[in-house]
């Protein structure tokens, strides 16, 4: 029996408790990663602080009742989230900075795509032509309004 005893493994449960995972690879569960240390925190203080007996400390992990454990879990989401809106904070200027030269970029590549459509050859020369007729019949209606033109229809 003693054999079978040494076998088993002897370790607390605490990481496991903690770690929940919640379908999420145990070492990605950064809320209960967060809550076991400070757990391992609360504990090497209570053992600096020589307040605990060695009894006490080898059954420490038994004090992770339900309630202890989400108040841990909560505490390490807590800061999670406070760390997550600083660092937020911290990077809005550069955000705002980026988004803005995004902004200057796109409208300055419409710009382009504006005069490039509007300079193409194509376009030059249907202009040309336009202009064109427009000027012969200006001309013409100008060299008609004179009597520089007359135009006669021959009616047989």
């Amino acid at each position: 029996m003693k054999a079978l005893e040494r076998l088993e493994p002897t370790y607390s449960t605490a990481f496991e408790r903690l770690v929940e995972g919640d379908g999420v690879h145990p070492n990605e569960d950064l809320v209960g990663l967060l809550a076991y240390a400070f757990y391992k925190r609360d504990k090497r203080e209570l053992i600096i602080s020589q307040r605990a007996t060695a009894e006490q400390l080898s059954s420490y992990h038994a004090i992770l009742t339900p309630s202890v454990r989400a108040r841990y879990r909560e505490h390490a989401l807590m800061r999670l989230e406070d760390y997550g809106e600083r660092a937020i904070e911290h990077a809005r200027p550069e955000i705002e900075e980026w988004t803005r030269k995004a902004e200057i970029i796109a409208a300055r590549d419409r710009i382009i795509d504006a005069v490039h459509a509007s300079t193409s050859w194509r376009t030059i020369v249907l202009w040309n032509v336009v202009a064109w007729v427009l000027t012969m019949a200006i001309t013409l209606l100008v060299a008609l309004g004179f009597g520089a033109v007359t135009i006669t229809i021959d009616p047989g």
